[in-house]
């Protein structure tokens, strides 16, 4: 694992308190893996008793990554009008404009915030014989919208006792030296789709001689029956004769 570049925050216990308000439901704080009744405190997940969700903090795949949001007009002013199809909309912030480092998974699970996540899931599923997780994210809005728990003021590092904050002037790594690699990743994509496209009417017109063979073969089997037909005479006497 890369530390050097990896996203301080991953380095720290994550805790929070979750966004149920909605639902007025009871829940069960994680405490270290007793299970406690919530008492209002911060922890590192929360499982609903009324309901099969449970909440813990979403840690990314990749490990260097500060912030991630989404902007496709954005990237169609960098990609440009043809690749317009192909345009994904996803801008990342990175440790020193590092390209994605994807953290792996042996690593990922040893975390305390994801060891908490796994024991709610867990804890979730004895209760309701099902799990629904509801990820906290450090990294990213939802979507186009903000990010609630961090709007909120929600979420702290346990070890200090910081809030963490939405970040402010984030840079896109993918954006930089010109959008290269926002350009990169959209010609990749086309030109896969392309290809996509090519084989599938290869397939198309693999089936189409296929069809013209067999119905060349009909009309010659169906020709050979007639010109039977006509030999043995095989047809009502009653008819005008001019059919054969």
């Amino acid at each position: 694992m890369n530390k050097e570049l990896m996203n301080p925050l991953f380095k720290e216990t994550i805790i929070f308190r979750p966004l149920t308000e909605y639902r007025n439901s009871k829940l069960l704080r994680y405490s270290n893996g007793a299970w406690i009744a919530d008492d209002g405190g911060l922890d590192l997940a929360f499982v609903d008793l009324d309901n099969a969700i449970c909440y813990s903090v979403l840690l990314p795949n990749y490990l260097n990554v500060l912030w991630s949001w989404h902007d496709s007009k954005l990237t169609l002013s960098i990609v440009g009008e043809e690749y317009k199809y192909e345009v994904r909309g996803w801008h990342t912030e990175t440790v020193e404009n590092s390209e994605l480092i994807h953290w792996d998974d042996k690593d990922r699970e040893k975390h305390p915030n994801q060891i908490a996540h796994r024991s709610a899931m867990d804890k979730c599923c004895k209760l309701h014989s099902c799990a629904s997780g509801h990820g906290v994210s450090l990294t990213s809005n939802e979507y186009d919208k903000p990010n609630p728990y961090l709007e909120r003021g929600l979420i702290y590092i346990q070890r200090t006792m910081e809030q963490i904050t939405i970040p402010k002037n984030h840079v896109c790594y993918q954006c930089l030296n010109d959008g290269l690699l926002h350009k990169k990743e959209a010609f990749e994509s086309l030109y896969s789709s392309t290809l996509g496209n090519l084989s599938d009417e290869q397939k198309r017109l693999n089936k189409l001689e296929i069809d013209v063979y067999d119905c060349e073969d009909e009309i010659k089997r169906t020709e050979e029956k007639l010109a039977q037909m006509k030999l043995n005479q095989l047809y009502n006497p009653v008819l005008d004769k001019e059919l054969l």
